[in-house]
C-alpha cells in the first residue's frame, strides 16, 4: 500500500485540521521563558550587565511585564555599547577612563522597588554614593 502525503495550509485545513494542529503545535512549552533568561544572564556580562534575578508576569493585565536586580558595570558598558561613530563617543571615552583610573564609580547597582509589579518601572538603581550599608556589602 502506498501512502501519499499531501501539504497544506493551515487556512487550507478543514474544522477538525486546524484544532488537531493547533493542540499540537500551539501549546507553548511551560518553559520557554527560562531559556531567554539563561540567555540573558550569559550574554550579559559581555555588555556590561550582571543579571542576578528576573522577575516576570504577563500577559493578561497592566503591571504584566519584566525586571531584574543585579549590576552594570559601567567600564564594560561603556566599552560594549560606545562605538566610534557616536557622536558623543569622546565624552563616554573620557568617562571610561575616569572609572578605569577609579575617579568614579565602577557600577550601578539595580533592584526592585516591589515585589507586586515586575516591569521596568519597579526598578531602581543606585550607586556606592547612594547605596545603603546593606547594599554596598552585598555590591562591592
Amino acid at each position: 500500500m502506498e501512502t501519499t502525503t499531501q501539504l497544506l495550509a493551515f487556512d487550507e485545513l478543514n474544522a477538525y485540521g486546524k484544532a488537531n494542529a493547533m493542540s499540537r503545535y500551539n501549546d507553548t512549552p511551560d518553559d520557554w521563558a527560562q531559556e531567554i533568561i539563561d540567555r540573558a544572564k550569559q550574554d550579559g556580562p559581555e555588555r556590561g550587565f550582571e543579571i542576578e534575578e528576573v522577575a516576570w508576569s504577563g500577559f493578561s493585565s497592566q503591571g504584566d511585564g519584566a525586571s531584574w536586580t543585579g549590576m552594570v558595570r559601567l567600564y564594560r558598558f561603556i566599552e560594549y555599547h560606545n562605538k566610534p561613530d557616536n557622536h558623543d563617543y569622546t565624552q563616554y571615552f573620557v568617562l571610561n577612563e575616569l572609572i578605569k583610573d577609579g575617579w568614579t564609580d565602577t557600577h550601578v547597582g539595580v533592584s526592585r522597588s516591589g515585589f507586586y509589579y515586575n516591569h521596568s518601572g519597579m526598578m531602581k538603581w543606585w550607586t556606592s554614593a547612594t547605596a545603603s550599608t546593606t547594599q554596598k556589602a552585598t555590591h562591592p
